[in-house]
């Protein structure tokens, strides 16, 4: 959520992905395409159900569903400040 809240449009599936892999200091293939399928099947399919991403399963396109305001309190909660 802090990755999308910093940017202003749709990112793709696989730049959300990679993000992830990074911050958890695994850069494998394996572990980007771990990333990628958790995110496609579990994570952002819930995330869209609760309103706060748009997720195109036919474009591998997500972003923010809800104002950046909405979600920044819970950001800071987490210590994920977005600029």
């Amino acid at each position: 959520m802090a990755y999308l809240a910093q940017k202003p449009a749709a990112i793709s599936l696989g730049d959300l992905a990679d993000y992830i892999a990074i911050q958890e200091g695994e850069l494998t293939n394996e572990r980007y395409e771990r990333v990628l399928t958790d995110l496609a099947h579990c994570h952002l399919p819930h995330l869209h159900d609760a309103g706060l991403v748009r997720y195109s399963t036919d474009e591998e396109r997500v972003e923010l569903a809800v104002e950046r305001r909405v979600v920044a309190p819970y950001l800071e909660l987490s210590g994920h400040a977005y600029a």
